[in-house]
């Protein structure tokens, strides 16, 4: 990061363009960085760096402390990222319940009496009340193909903290789908 922003900041928030851009193209590449390390994707990484100059420009007249840049551009891009995250998240997740559906349709109903859209809407109730942390890490491993360091970096989480939840978001996955199962073969 670079050290000193503050008096680019300054002649930027009373309106001096270029200021902003020389601010924009010295800290473009600690941005992308910092945006490509959070979602580990090249090719959307320029789009959400282009994003977070583009709201640093929206709201430079709300920063206070211009020798707090370099932090508050941090803070935007971070934000990005995670929103990034819920739109990925939420465009595959009908994805990720096909492919546990697939995986999981012989635990849950070995006799087959079910048909396969039963077991799908089994799946996407049991993943709904996975709680969050095991169910995020699921989702990376499985339909991202992410491995576990891989994971601890997107995340902002210690390695050894991954591989747990991936074991716990598996461990209730599977008994919340035997129990569905059985209810379903009672039923």
């Amino acid at each position: 990061m670079p050290e000193d922003n503050s008096a680019l900041v300054q002649q930027a928030q009373e309106g001096r363009r270029e200021a902003f851009w020389q601010l924009a193209e010295s800290n473009r590449k600690w941005v992308y960085g910092l945006v490509f390390g959070k979602i580990c994707c090249h090719e959307e990484t320029e789009d959400l760096v282009q994003e977070v100059f583009w709201r640093a420009y929206e709201y430079l007249p709300t920063l206070r402390e211009p020798d707090r840049f370099a932090t508050w551009l941090a803070r935007i891009a971070a934000n990005l990222c995670t929103s990034w995250w819920r739109r990925r998240k939420m465009q595959t997740r009908e994805e990720v319940v096909e492919q546990v559906a697939d995986s999981m349709q012989e635990i849950v109903l070995p006799d087959e009496q079910c048909e396969r859209n039963e077991v799908v809407h089994m799946v996407r109730e049991a993943l709904d009340r996975m709680p969050f942390p095991y169910g995020e890490v699921m989702f990376l491993y499985y339909l991202e193909g992410y491995k576990c360091p891989e994971i601890a970096r997107i995340l902002g989480l210690n390695l050894f903290s991954v591989k747990p939840r991936l074991v716990e978001g598996r461990k209730l996955l599977r008994k919340e789908l035997l129990i569905r199962g059985a209810r379903k073969n009672r039923g």
